[in-house]
């Protein structure tokens, strides 16, 4: 296994379930190993830790999703000896999907609980003018534009410069991503979603459902496209409650 795609906030070798983050476009551990400490003590948070940030920084980005979740397939098999529940944020979560997809042809285990955040379904097209194309001031123009780039590096034009490469990669990836498929997965599901997020509307959010068995739980925060990050307290606490009720919360949500 190449430990380098996983970050341990807080190791919790006795716990009954892993909790595996995916980050957003531009995303690093950071967005979750904040909420590390706020999940029961029987979850143990794992963050994936994606090349060209990070401790990853001197790796190149991939470009392509299907090479990323084959290898990603590789080396997270030892991380599902014990149950395990997916979340991902934006970009995240159509990793996360695409990695369960693979998971599941293959044979492996698959998560029990799956927590898509701030994500159209996936089957839906991309209805916004790509970005990953634009020259490169347009492009750093609409990435601070869209947020989530922390203060620091979006006001300085040198940082910026360095994460753009890794930038365009994941919004490579995603841009051109839309499952070709109707899956029928067996994980409870819970979908998050920003009020105020204009990318992501409501009914937007509610496709998720069409690939999952179980009825989805859907909950939305006040804020906008990155209420992960603003509103952190909230959604700590949100999963908090929802984990708490584990192991008897795949059986609750499914039924």
């Amino acid at each position: 296994m190449n430990k380098a795609w996983f970050t341990f906030p807080q190791r919790r070798p006795h716990a009954e379930m892993r909790l595996i983050c995916f980050p957003y476009a531009g995303g690093s551990t950071a967005t979750f190993t904040k909420l590390a400490s706020q999940l029961p003590e029987h979850i143990e948070m794992v963050a994936l830790q994606l090349p060209g940030r990070g401790i990853r920084h001197h790796e190149p980005s991939y470009t392509n999703m299907t090479k990323l979740v084959k290898d990603l397939a590789r080396d997270i098999k030892p991380l599902l000896d014990k149950p395990f529940a997916f979340f991902g944020h934006s970009f995240g979560s159509r990793v996360a999907f695409e990695l369960y997809r693979l998971l599941q042809q293959h044979g492996y285990p698959t998560p029990e609980l799956f927590i898509a955040s701030g994500s159209r379904g996936p089957h839906l097209k991309n209805t916004h003018n790509p970005i990953h194309l634009l020259p490169e001031t347009e492009f750093i123009e609409k990435i601070k534009r869209i947020g989530g780039t922390p203060p620091e590096v979006a006001q300085d034009n040198e940082l910026m410069a360095l994460f753009t490469p890794m930038l365009r990669a994941d919004f490579t990836m995603v841009e051109n991503h839309q499952a070709q498929q109707l899956e029928s997965f067996t994980a409870a599901l819970v979908v998050l979603g920003g009020e105020g997020d204009a990318s992501v509307p409501y009914d937007q959010l509610t496709q998720w459902q069409a690939h999952f068995k179980a009825p989805m739980q859907l909950y939305q925060f006040s804020g906008g496209h990155f209420f992960i990050d603003s509103h952190r307290h909230l959604v700590a606490q949100y999963l908090n409650d929802l984990l708490q009720a584990y192991p008897q919360l795949s059986n609750s949500l499914a039924s």
